[in-house]
């Protein structure tokens, strides 16, 4: 009797043991299910890799090489000789084209920090050896807008060089007219005479 009470007490023990184990796990469970840390977020409210403001191509200040600048600058002049030239007597209608041959090229201003360090070296024979190394490092010098944007500092600006420049006009089919709108370009862009063209407008053009 006490045997069979025994084994009874063991089976119900072991039911309870596999009972407690299953809680815990799905307990765990819903733990993990509930409790989703996601990405945390950012300090500084959360802005996205990257975001501030552009940083300056320090490369291209060098160089002054900035292709999509250039174009700018072409199409700039060309509105500015329309503008200018549709103003004179006679001309009419004005479409006008500017090539460069180079922008206009800014010299910008550079802090140069220089570093010297002088090392001397006595060999056996008592001879002395000095070995002298010099850092330089140049820093570009920005300042800051109302903004808070930074622009570099310029110390000189090269206008640009004119590759060639060509004018069509109404009225450029009247040799006097032409002939003001060839000496009104050389004059305002300061460009040699086999430089520019000018060619009369077809009739009904826009």
């Amino acid at each position: 009797m006490n045997n069979r009470w025994n084994e009874y007490l063991q089976k119900l023990r072991g039911q309870h043991k596999k009972i407690f184990i299953l809680s815990a796990l799905t307990l765990v469970g819903l733990l993990l299910v509930i409790y989703d840390p996601g990405e945390e977020e950012p300090p500084g409210g959360g802005d996205p890799p990257g975001a501030g403001p552009t940083p300056i191509n320090e490369q291209n200040i060098r160089t002054g090489q900035d292709k999509q600048g250039m174009e700018a600058e072409e199409q700039e002049m060309a509105k500015t000789l329309e503008v200018m030239l549709s103003a004179i007597s006679g001309v009419g209608k004005v479409r006008a084209s500017v090539e460069l041959a180079t922008s206009t090229n800014s010299n910008y201003s550079f802090n140069t920090e220089q570093a010297e360090n002088v090392t001397e070296e006595t060999d056996q024979s008592g001879g002395t050896r000095t070995t002298t190394e010099t850092n330089a490092r140049e820093q570009l010098v920005l300042v800051q807008g109302s903004q808070g944007s930074e622009s570099p500092v310029t110390e000189q600006e090269i206008a640009p060089n004119v590759a060639g420049v060509m004018i069509i006009a109404e009225g450029a089919s009247e040799p006097e007219v032409k002939a003001r709108l060839f000496q009104a370009v050389q004059i305002s862009l300061g460009v040699d005479p086999h430089k520019v063209i000018v060619l009369p407008m077809e009739r009904g053009a826009n």
